[in-house]
């Protein structure tokens, strides 16, 4: 009977202890789709400085034509996120280093960009001024570090770094393209919206955002994939 008793008690603080497992993840999704809204909210609600909707297409008939042409693109469906590979205990470490160097690799890269996008934001030129550069270089420094421990972690295990993350680096290189022509989309549509505003006698509407994006802002939330 004891050994019974001991068994249900056991049986018991599994459950309970089960329980609160669950109940813990499920309050950190919780907690992790909120900051995602509302980093995604306070991105939107910005806005962009002037200089930046200066730089877009000045007539509402070039702004539709360029947004019918980033939403077509857009539609495409995306390709799914190739795994990394590597053992399990660094897999996530792994992902993050391939996901950051991909992306830093393909804005950095001076071809390859849509033309007809670049008439909304050209980010290749935003990569190349001063302020964009030490970003780049300051992220470039601490990939450069984390590789030199993971190359190591992974030789012991007879891998190299760039075979288990060489399929994601491509993906994360495509996908900061395509997150690209969304902001250049977004940019455009609020840039309508102003000109259409001016046609209606409200120019005071077209001077932007003081504290709004500039273009190095942008550059930034595609480093990190921030939407």
């Amino acid at each position: 009977m004891a050994s019974g008793w001991l068994k249900r008690g056991r049986g018991q603080q599994m459950a309970t202890a089960a329980a609160l497992a669950e109940e813990h993840f499920v309050h950190r999704e919780a907690d992790g789709e909120a900051t995602g809204k509302k980093q995604k909210t306070e991105t939107e609600g910005r806005g962009f400085v002037a200089e930046l909707l200066e730089k877009a297409p000045s007539t509402l008939q070039t702004c539709r034509s360029l947004l019918v042409f980033l939403d077509k693109k857009l539609e495409a469906a995306a390709p799914e996120a190739p795994p990394v590979g590597g053992p399990e205990e660094l897999r996530s470490r792994l992902q993050v280093h391939a996901d950051t160097l991909g992306r830093l690799t393909g804005l950095r890269a001076p071809a390859g960009w849509d033309a007809r996008a670049k008439r909304v934001l050209d980010i290749t030129a935003a990569a190349a001024c001063p302020t964009a550069e030490a970003k780049l270089k300051a992220v470039q420094d601490r990939l450069d570090a984390a590789a030199t421990d993971l190359a190591a972690k992974l030789k012991e295990r007879g891998e190299t770094l760039e075979a288990v993350t060489a399929e994601r680096q491509s993906w994360a290189k495509e996908k900061v393209r395509r997150e690209w022509l969304s902001w250049c989309a977004r940019l455009l549509r609020v840039r309508e919206t102003h000109l259409l505003a001016e046609v209606d006698g409200q120019k005071a509407v077209n001077t932007g955002s003081a504290s709004g994006m500039t273009a190095v802002d942008i550059l930034e939330a595609l480093l990190i994939g921030k939407a």
